[in-house]
């Protein structure tokens, strides 16, 4: 944590605001313009909203609150939000391109899973790094040695550490900021803080001595118990989801009908006009407006049934996956599907009852859980993906989905942030 986020990115800023210590940084293809990065920081600053809660805390404007900024902040900024608002603000490219194999470089070091071809990459990844900063910042001028702080040496020394003690997320998590924070409401007095954090710390350590010795963890158990709403659905046909409030009956909209039959027509390899005869949807229909996804995922927000304030952040922009027929535009040739990943707004979750039916093959009752997503039309520019233009509205299966994504507006475009695009595509 203390490496990256509190110095070596805190000392990258400063190298691209010509404030790194008393260095001459005149004429250097690293420095950003002063009005430029005061773009960069509204830009930044707009991703509050954008940028759903459970990628971590908003990250203020990086040009004038650099004070505000904990390593939470700095991480997501980095990894996030950098990509797109330092693209083609260098005068140099080499120093975004440079910039950009770090970020490579650190994403590969938190994924949950490192095998040791990665663990190779990180090593032989870091070793290139640190030999370009050096010819691009240190510039082999003695009189430049301050560019060279420890903190560059030591990450030579990233791949050894995850050798010897595991995956970095195991110990990247802030521990010090977690405890500080879970230290400040014990401060009763303003008087004696020191006192009120020492009866705290104490107590604490009583309580968990007592829960280890006599297994009393639930009884001791000091969280609020979850909030369980009546109306919460988890459907033994989507294990991984959790459906809850709003819940709504109503009646679905003719141009998302249309769609639906369409989408139940594909599914059970019928025509249109089959699922209709089979399936009267001219009653009001069950519709959620959050849907969670378990075993530690993200809560997604349906748009059209979720009232949401000017300041809320935004959480109903999704990733989901499809299989795609890869020569389909070659209809003499046998079929092969691909999953591919597309992006868009969810907009309904809908329940759907389907009855036993000879003409869809159903011996028996199911339930279908359909998603209504406006789709976005995107275009990948290195690494990065952008929005360009609304697609077309989409009904897709619930299991389809698989996580919440970010937004980045930055120059009037919007770049798609996923936190889990370095994990492999699979279908549920």
């Amino acid at each position: 944590m203390h490496l990256i986020w509190e110095n070596l990115i805190p000392n990258l800023i400063q190298f691209w605001t010509a404030d790194f210590k008393e260095l001459d940084h005149q004429g250097q293809g690293y420095v950003i313009e002063p009005r430029v990065w005061n773009e960069i920081g509204a830009a930044t600053a707009a991703c509050k909203i954008s940028i759903p809660s459970a990628f971590g805390a908003p990250v203020p404007n990086i040009a004038t609150q650099r004070g505000q900024m904990t390593s939470e902040m700095y991480s997501n900024w980095t990894l996030f939000i950098a990509p797109f608002v330092l693209h083609g603000r260098f005068k140099n490219e080499v120093y975004y391109k440079h910039f950009m194999n770090l970020v490579h470089l650190l994403k590969l070091c938190l994924s949950l899973e490192t095998s040791w071809q990665d663990l190779d990459s990180i090593e032989q990844g870091f070793e290139t790094w640190v030999s370009d900063y050096e010819r691009l910042y240190y510039q082999n001028n003695p009189a430049r040695l301050s560019a060279c702080p420890l903190t560059i040496h030591a990450l030579l020394h990233v791949a050894w550490g995850i050798r010897v003690a595991g995956p970095v997320w195991t110990y990247w998590a802030f521990p010090m900021e977690r405890h500080c924070n879970s230290l400040l409401p014990a401060i009763g007095s303003r008087r004696h803080p020191y006192a009120s954090i020492a009866a705290f710390v104490s107590a604490s350590a009583q309580l968990d001595q007592i829960r280890l010795r006599y297994d009393l963890h639930q009884a001791l158990c000091l969280t609020p118990e979850e909030k369980m709403y009546t109306e919460t659905l988890i459907h033994d046909s989507y294990p991984l989801y959790k459906l809850c409030p709003p819940r709504r009956m109503e009646i679905i909209p003719p141009l998302i009908l249309g769609k639906i039959y369409a989408a139940l027509a594909t599914r059970f390899g019928v025509t249109k006009g089959i699922v209709q005869a089979v399936l009267q949807l001219d009653q009001p229909v069950s519709q959620y407006g959050n849907a969670f996804r378990l075993e530690n995922g993200d809560c997604m927000v349906a748009a059209d049934l979720v009232n949401t304030r000017e300041d809320t952040r935004d959480a109903s922009y999704i990733k989901y996956v499809q299989l795609v027929d890869k020569f389909a535009r070659q209809r003499n040739r046998r079929p092969e599907f691909v999953p591919v990943v597309f992006y868009g707004q969810l907009k309904r979750i809908i329940i759907l009852q389907i009855p036993a039916s000879v003409e869809l093959d159903q011996e028996s009752p199911s339930t279908a859980i359909l998603v209504v997503v406006d789709s976005l039309k995107t275009i990948k520019q290195g690494n990065l993906d952008y929005s360009v233009k609304q697609g077309p509205l989409e009904v897709v299966d619930l299991s389809t989905v698989k996580c919440v994504v970010g937004r980045v507006n930055d120059r009037g475009r919007w770049g798609i942030v996923d936190r889990n695009e370095s994990a492999a595509i699979t279908l549920d």
